[in-house]
């Protein structure tokens, strides 16, 4: 195989493994490496051959500047991220210009971008804890009384915008104010449920649908899936509690991820979220894009990435038998960004290379 134009967008920070992971490939295929990022201090762009200048997702044209940046590097492979739907519901677009996609179908793209939708579309399951929304004060006020019971001291109700990435605006409600003890503590999620019903009614109108459901003990389960038109060709469980991780866990979970996959004709690198409700299995969150963590999964022998690119090419990526088992810390590593890729010639226009200042 000659060598493939891989073209990620702005994603997350810990991207720079995967870059690695392809520039590394099991089949020793030269690769060529493009990435864009807003922050041009991102350490995703430090894994790349050449940067591209990032599209502004809410530029009515995002789609068409993507196309043209594809078109003009002869991208065999996007992996989009930011964007993600728009991109998508254009992937004809970027199928007539020779540029094959990573991802989901643009219908299970949207659904799944809202957490509510999501379990309003498996009603029903045993996977789907109790939950409520909100969308102002007296919907938060019934929702509070219908979930009072599931509220304790050490499990208190959960309260999260539907549409949000990762922990962004979790917080977790408390039934008194805090005091000073609390206050001079570390900055935590918690949050009086006052302050809650006085911002909602100080936002009017403007109140964005919250998710109100109980507390899911752990351990938290991330299942990062390689899929195929809704078929799983490798389920690799992270599981976590506290510091410590794993790769495995419940021996439930890649069977039930494989079923949501295929139940919503998942493709590309997506991730399935489960903790515990009574002791069983819950579906905390569907994600139609890779998880941050996907890297650790290199740990079981398996290069996702690389296989997700195979099969969008159309190629066969063999068989993916991941090695359970291994157990394993994240620790925080120096990314330099003087040095990009050995030999690269960035490909953003009238930038200079990534700086960065001296510590004091």
């Amino acid at each position: 195989m000659q060598h493939v134009r891989i073209w990620l967008n702005r994603n997350y920070a810990t991207a720079v493994h995967l870059l690695d992971m392809l520039r590394h490939n099991p089949d020793g295929v030269p690769v060529e490496l493009f990435g864009s990022h807003a922050d041009l201090s991102s350490p995703m762009l430090a894994g790349v051959d050449h940067k591209l200048r990032e599209p502004v997702v809410t530029d009515p044209d995002f789609v068409d500047q993507m196309l043209d940046l594809c078109r003009q590097h002869r991208i065999d492979v996007l992996l989009p991220v930011a964007g993600q739907s728009q991109i998508a519901h254009r992937a004809s677009d970027f199928a007539s210009i020779g540029t094959a996609l990573i991802c989901p179908p643009a219908d299970a793209v949207d659904l799944l971008a809202d957490k509510a939708d999501t379990y309003q579309a498996l009603a029903g399951s045993k996977l789907v804890p109790p939950w409520r929304v909100a969308r102002s004060g007296p919907q938060f006020d019934a929702a509070i009384v219908d979930l009072d019971e599931l509220w304790t001291r050490s499990h208190p109700l959960i309260m999260k915008p539907t549409r949000g990435v990762g922990a962004d605006g979790v917080r977790f409600l408390t039934r008194a104010a805090p005091d000073l003890t609390s206050l001079l503590g570390p900055i935590g999620p918690l949050v009086w449920v006052q302050t809650v019903r006085d911002a909602i009614a100080a936002a009017a109108e403007h109140v964005p649908d919250l998710m109100l459901m109980p507390y899911l003990p752990g351990p938290e389960t991330s299942v990062d899936v390689l899929a195929h038109r809704g078929r799983t060709l490798a389920a690799i469980p992270r599981t976590k509690s506290g510091r410590h991780r794993v790769l495995g866990g419940d021996p439930r979970l890649p069977g039930l991820a494989s079923e949501l996959v295929e139940r919503f004709d998942l493709d590309g690198l997506v991730n399935v979220q489960f903790r515990l409700f009574n002791d069983e299995p819950a579906l905390l969150e569907i994600n139609s894009r890779p998880s941050g963590g996907l890297f650790q999964t290199a740990l079981t022998g398996v290069n996702l990435p690389w296989a997700a690119v195979q099969l969008a090419l159309g190629r066969d990526p063999g068989p993916l038998h991941p090695r359970l088992g291994t157990e394993f810390v994240s620790v925080s590593s120096v990314v330099p960004l003087t040095q990009v890729a050995a030999g690269v010639a960035s490909s953003f226009a009238g930038t200079k290379p990534l700086e960065v200042a001296a510590a004091d």
